[in-house]
């Protein structure tokens, strides 16, 4: 008999996941009603991704030696077809580098290239017309969210192929005397429930700041009206391609609703230290709570 034993069901079809484990080497067998699903794990390894049907599953090893079986979170960072954007009408379209990795590293290189050429400490008469700022209310056409900008937001739509899927991510951006405001948001093509939501969220964060060469200061989890939610903190260096010359600081929440994860985030000059409008940006954000 298996040490663990999980039941899933995929396309339809009920299977059985087992892991047999050595427990004088630490090996440990993955097998799929009978039959190896990958290669085993080794005493090193905390962790190994298998498919059973047309989905992806994730074994994880735990401190106390026991095993866990959950969902595999999307690979944010694999190589895919090109992606194919729409630009709604009106806008511009964004210039796309898809082809290097996650789609919204595109318009985070826009970010740059619009608003960092200088670097200067925001102080005084500056800092009083953040506060003067008059936000302009937006709400989502399906209800799923409001958000207020400085101006009519851009709204710009891009489509990646994940694992042969294609998911839609959507861009809702403004900008403000060098402070850019983003809420970006798609729908996860697979199940996204309490218990792995954290986990997926975290590696999207680690794909996306990864892909812009950013680093992470601060990750902590949270709530948001009861959706789970994490706030981060992140630091990214200056880049020459983009024609940015000082270290930004992005920071924002990522949120989960559902099967939908929403980003809205900021970014501005790291030497910046006006915050209002900020703070004002994030607490103008709405969602509703999950459903019961």
């Amino acid at each position: 008999m298996s040490d663990f034993t999980w039941t899933v069901e995929v396309d339809g079809l009920s299977h059985t996941v087992a892991i047999d484990n050595d427990w004088q080497t630490g090996k440990a067998a993955i097998r799929v009603d009978g039959r190896a699903a990958a290669k085993p794990l080794s005493a090193g390894e905390d962790e190994r991704q298998f498919a059973i049907g047309s989905t992806m599953y994730i074994v994880r090893r735990m401190p106390d030696d026991t095993f866990t079986l959950d969902l595999a979170p999307p690979d944010f960072e694999a190589p895919s077809a090109p992606a194919q954007r729409r630009t709604m009408p009106g806008k511009t379209a964004v210039r796309s580098s898809e082809s290097r990795g996650f789609p919204l590293k595109t318009v985070i290189g826009i970010v740059l290239v619009l608003l960092f050429v200088v670097a200067k400490l925001r102080t005084g008469k500056q800092g009083l017309q953040y506060m003067q700022i008059d936000w302009k209310p937006y709400k989502a056409a399906d209800g799923s969210f409001s958000a207020a900008f400085p101006a009519e937001p851009e709204m710009n739509s891009e489509e990646k192929n994940i694992r042969g899927d294609i998911w839609s991510f959507n861009t809702l951006s403004s900008s403000y005397k060098g402070h850019f405001y983003a809420v970006q948001y798609f729908d996860a093509h697979t199940v996204v429930v309490d218990d792995n939501a954290y986990s997926l969220m975290e590696r999207f964060l680690d794909g996306w700041e990864g892909a812009i060469g950013g680093k992470m200061s601060t990750s902590d989890r949270t709530f948001i009206n009861r959706n789970q939610a994490i706030r981060f903190v992140a630091t990214i260096p200056p880049k020459e391609e983009y024609k940015m010359t000082v270290p930004a600081t992005q920071e924002g929440y990522i949120i989960r609703r559902r099967n939908r994860l929403f980003l809205v985030w900021t970014l501005r000059a790291q030497a910046d230290e006006i915050t209002t409008d900020v703070k004002k940006f994030y607490e103008q954000f709405a969602l509703p709570p999950p459903p019961e």
